[in-house]
């Protein structure tokens, strides 16, 4: 879980600092070509993803040690 978290922000810093943030207006329709688009909505996707997904990712991550405490594994 951690590791997928981490890739998500990996991956929403890489776009962001590309300069996809810019190419987010092909959501009003202002794109000129196919790469403007696939770099607006592969930052659409990481954004979501950012604000989403990693929250609840985190948080499980950090539960697991108290949630494994309380509950001792039986076979």
């Amino acid at each position: 879980m951690p590791r997928l978290a981490l890739v998500v922000v990996a991956v929403f810093g890489v776009l962001h600092l590309g300069g996809a943030r810019d190419q987010v207006a092909v959501l009003s329709g202002h794109a000129a070509t196919l790469g403007q688009l696939a770099a607006g909505l592969a930052y659409v996707g990481a954004w979501f993803a950012l604000v989403l997904l990693v929250p609840p990712l985190v948080v499980a991550n950090l539960c697991r040690p108290a949630t494994a405490r309380a509950a001792p594994r039986t076979r």
